[in-house]
């Protein structure tokens, strides 16, 4: 009888770690579902404030925008070589998107005479779309 009881107690024991290890993958599984939906509507928020045509165009315009977002806040001049580095793209990728954003009014191409590239800053435009755009962001 003493054999019986122990072994209906580390059959007990077993199926509590099944049902424990059952809860935690749901609860594991709910939180994946929640982060999914959170993706969805990062993705649902960038293409709302800014527009099809840029959230169509993927990571490299909104880290562009992200960066020139800091540094026009931080009120430091970025060039084209900077956010090449910073976001890890080719400085010809990045200043065919640079084209690209300041064709949509979001940024601007600044020249000073020690340096012949310039600098790059978001126009109000930009930053209200950015600040809106995380502030949205920020709410999910």
């Amino acid at each position: 009888m003493i054999e019986h009881l122990q072994e209906y107690g580390a059959g007990a024991e077993h199926d509590t770690s099944l049902i424990s290890k059952h809860i935690n993958q749901n609860d594991l599984n709910s939180e994946l579902i929640a982060l999914v939906k959170k993706i969805e509507r990062f993705h649902q928020i960038k293409k709302q404030n800014l527009g099809n045509d840029l959230s169509e165009l993927g990571e490299p315009v909104w880290k562009i925008l992200l960066r020139l977002f800091v540094a026009t806040k931080a009120e430091q001049k970025t060039t084209v070589t900077d956010l090449s580095q910073q976001i890890s793209f080719p400085e010809t990728t990045v200043l065919r998107y640079i084209k690209i954003l300041e064709d949509n009014g979001y940024t601007i191409h600044l020249h000073a005479p020690d340096q012949p590239n310039g600098w790059l800053q978001l126009t109000l435009q930009g930053q209200t779309t950015i600040r809106t755009t995380l502030l949205a962001l920020n709410a999910i």
